[in-house]
């Protein structure tokens, strides 16, 4: 059980750090490239210009925006941040708890070899004398060889099933972990906010405005 959750707290915690490091900002650098106009080359637009009496705070459209989505763009990180820190502790708990079951584990596993290995001297010595002391030494010798043989595939299936039932328990916890993750942290990741969203679209679509526009003002 313990080798199953070691395995897992270094599987999630590659997982969490590889998403929030590369896979989240990878996401939103290629939606935010990916989001221009075909029509029009990038980067090759003339601002639309607001009157004075509208109440905006910059008289450009384009710089309000900017501003709106470089605030929006700050909250977003602190808060895919705050769930990258929520996450981590979650990962702690749950290598803690790793940590004490491994420990348990071990006890015990050290404890049960102690007991076994007196037992398997105390028969050995049991059957050193009843061999001494027996006149059909090649009888029991034949007995002693069958009952080996016999434990030895006992032993070959039970560690078949211990095998399976770890993969089987291995790959389920995999699963829920994986469900869990996309569940509560991926479908929570902030890729891209509204106003930043509003801001790629003024600046892909502007570049078409202008060019049915002949003057520079636009009235409201």
């Amino acid at each position: 059980m313990y080798t199953i959750l070691i395995h897992l707290s270094i599987l999630s915690l590659l997982e969490i750090i590889f998403y929030f490091n590369y896979v989240g900002p990878l996401e939103s650098k290629l939606f935010k490239e990916s989001f221009s106009s075909p029509s029009t080359p990038e980067n090759n637009f003339n601002p639309i210009y607001l009157n004075r009496t509208f109440n905006f705070n910059s008289n450009n459209i384009t710089d309000y925006y900017q501003e709106r989505s470089d605030e929006a763009e700050d909250n977003r990180h602190a808060y895919n941040t705050k769930l990258y820190h929520k996450t981590i502790v979650y990962w702690t708990l749950l290598l803690t708890t790793t940590v004490v079951v491994t420990i348990l584990q071990l006890v015990y596993k050290n404890y049960k070899n102690y007991n076994i290995n007196n037992q398997h001297q105390q028969l050995e010595e049991i059957e050193l004398v009843n061999l001494n002391n027996n006149s059909n030494c090649t009888e029991d010798n034949i007995n002693l060889i069958t009952n080996d043989n016999l434990n030895t595939k006992k032993i070959s299936y039970n560690d078949l099933l211990k095998k399976l039932s770890y993969y089987i328990f291995l790959f389920g916890f995999i699963l829920a972990f994986e469900y869990l993750f996309f569940q509560y942290i991926i479908l929570n990741y902030h890729i891209i906010s509204k106003q930043e969203l509003e801001l790629l679209i003024i600046e892909t679509y502007l570049p078409l405005i202008n060019n049915f526009i002949i003057s520079d003002n636009i009235n409201f």
